[in-house]
């Protein structure tokens, strides 16, 4: 089973993580390799783009390293974008007003919980599709959203 950020919360067990703002799959590799349970990608403050947190996210899955992502803002595109890359939880930063708050998560939940669907291929994490295919889906993605977690700050 892949290491999530609900999965350690769930364990109820001390757990360690860093920030990672550096664009390296080297560096990835190793903060996972010696025992880091997560690391948290930051595209806020860090020098770390899409294509690199996508390798990045890779890596902490082949450590069984549970991956997140912090984005800059209250912006819908990045925050799918995040959870299309395999992250586990989302840290979202720049949340000012209830209404971005709101916002933030519904943008991080999976329908029909919140307001993000998936593709055909799916998405990278668990490759379900969009609810539109029938209640399976649905019960696929709502699992889904239960497993991503949202973090506003």
């Amino acid at each position: 089973m892949k290491k999530t950020v609900r999965s350690l919360i769930d364990s109820k067990k001390p757990f360690i993580g860093t920030f990672m703002q550096f664009p390296s799959v080297e560096l990835t590799e190793m903060f996972a390799y010696t025992g880091f349970d997560f690391l948290i990608m930051d595209m806020e403050h860090g020098l770390i783009d899409h294509k690199d947190v996508l390798e990045m996210v890779r890596a902490c899955e082949l450590h069984d390293t549970a991956a997140m992502i912090r984005v800059p803002n209250v912006d819908e595109e990045k925050i799918k974008k995040a959870l299309d890359m395999g992250a586990s939880g989302i840290l979202v930063a720049g949340v000012h007003s209830y209404e971005d708050a709101v916002n933030a998560v519904k943008f991080a939940k999976f329908k029909p919980m919140g307001g993000h669907g998936t593709g055909i291929g799916g998405s990278r994490t668990d490759g379900c599709s969009d609810c539109a295919g029938g209640n399976s889906q649905c019960e696929k993605n709502s699992e889904r959203s239960w497993k991503t977690l949202c973090f506003l700050f």
